[in-house]
Order: structure tokens, then C-alpha cells, then sequence
């Protein structure tokens, strides 16, 4: 208040955590929201986003471009290196193709589909036949490899989205998870993936 009753200026907003990187020191915001020590999966991310590539090569790690590579960056590198080339190495198994179905994911889309051949056949009239057909040929069946919190590795997850193309997918995903961590979504026919 100012001496004569108005109030004065009102109180800066409080400030919001947010990820700086600085020639001197990197300051991470870790998964609960506070300060401290960065896990590899976050050193991973952040240095994905800045436009580097980590690699396991026998038992070397390398970045590229290493030349873009300040000091506390390659301190915060070989600090954790065993636990980002254990990461790597749990993503490169789980990149190469998604695993297959268990019954009970089989079972579930066998489920999606019947509901909705059901809703066909009640809500538009059609045919029972027609509506499984239709339901089937709409169903579009995605597998996506998502980075999992707290340097788990990471999943494939299954995405039911009838009449959906694989943009609408990645886009759906994205906005689930955050499009840091959906590392890649391929598709698979209803059919195929109902046996």
C-alpha cells in the first residue's frame, strides 16, 4: 500500500519451472516437478531435442555432432554413461518390431469390433453381415512405441482408431503422451491383428 491508502504494485507472478540449458551448469526439472539430478532418460531427451544422436557402439558411447558438445555436457555424459548405454540398449531391442499380440489384446480388438458392427446394425439399420464388414474394413489398429517416465524402458501400446490414418494417429498420441516420447507408431490391419 502507498501512504495514501491505493494499493501499490501488485506482486510479480510466481515463476514456473522451466528446463534452461547454460554454458556453465545444465538445470534439469525431473518428472515431479522439482530440481536435481538429471535421470539418462532425461539426458537422452534433452539432448534428442537439441538435435543429437546417442549410439552404442560395442561398448562406446558416441553423440553426434560431439562437436556441438559444451563440457557439462560431456561431465553430465560420462557421468551417467552406464545408465544411457543400458537405456540405448533396452530401446534398440524394443524398436525393432513391436511383439505380437496376446490373446487377451487379440480378444479386445475382436471386441471393438463386434460393438461396433453392433452399433452399425442398431443405430444405421444395417444388415448384420454388412455392419461386421463395415465394421471391420473401418478399423484401423496401431502399435506405438512410447518412452516410458523415470527411465523405464520403453512400451508398445496398442491404439484402437476406427477410420483413423497414421497422421491422426501419431497426432492422438502425441497429444496423449507428448510427441517427445512417442518414438514410432506403424500400423496393422484389424483382421491381422483380431487373430
Amino acid at each position: 500500500m502507498t501512504q495514501n491508502g491505493n494499493p501499490g504494485p501488485s506482486a510479480p507472478p510466481p515463476a514456473t519451472p522451466e528446463i534452461r540449458h547454460s554454458q556453465r551448469r545444465t538445470i534439469q526439472i525431473n518428472e515431479s516437478g522439482g530440481t536435481g539430478e538429471p535421470s539418462a532418460a532425461e539426458i537422452l531427451h534433452t539432448l534428442a531435442d537439441q538435435g543429437f544422436t546417442l549410439a552404442v557402439e560395442g561398448d562406446r558411447l558416441t553423440v553426434s555432432p560431439s562437436s556441438r558438445l559444451t563440457e557439462p555436457m560431456r561431465a553430465e555424459i560420462r557421468q551417467h554413461k552406464a545408465e544411457l548405454v543400458a537405456l540405448l540398449a533396452a530401446n534398440d531391442a524394443a524398436v525393432s518390431d513391436p511383439p505380437p499380440l496376446t490373446r487377451a489384446e487379440r480378444q479386445g480388438i475382436v471386441d471393438a469390433i463386434v460393438e461396433r458392427a453392433a452399433i452399425l446394425e442398431f443405430d444405421a439399420g444395417m444388415e448384420r453381415r454388412q455392419a461386421e464388414t463395415q465394421a471391420i474394413s473401418a478399423m484401423r489398429v496401431f502399435r506405438a512405441l512410447v518412452a516410458m517416465p523415470n527411465g523405464q524402458p520403453p512400451r508398445w501400446l496398442i491404439l484402437l482408431a476406427p477410420g483413423c490414418d497414421l497422421a491422426e494417429a501419431r497426432q492422438t498420441l502425441a497429444h496423449q503422451f507428448g510427441a517427445e516420447r512417442v518414438m514410432e507408431v506403424v500400423e496393422h490391419g484389424a483382421m491381422e491383428a483380431g487373430r
